[in-house]
């Protein structure tokens, strides 16, 4: 299992996006999970990376820094 992490906002997206697609089209059968970080990303941003990741059968995983003391992000590092 590979596990990657990006982050963006909707105006690098389709910077992320080609990256990601990348990554799945050359990672040789492995079992990928993308987390991706943001805190400002959109519900059709979110929808059009989930239906790449699972286009290949992939998982993406997200996580908003909205408020810091509420940071999902923090939490999982920490469980990690």
């Amino acid at each position: 299992m590979i596990n990657v992490m990006y982050s963006s906002d909707d105006n690098y997206l389709r910077h992320a996006a080609a990256s990601i697609c990348s990554l799945l089209e050359n990672s040789n059968g492995d079992d990928i999970t993308i987390h991706f970080v943001s805190n400002k990303l959109s519900k059709k941003s979110k929808s059009a990376l989930e239906k790449l990741v699972t286009k290949y059968n992939q998982k993406i995983i997200y996580f908003c820094f909205q408020n810091e003391s509420k940071c999902q992000f923090y939490k999982y590092l920490i469980r990690w």
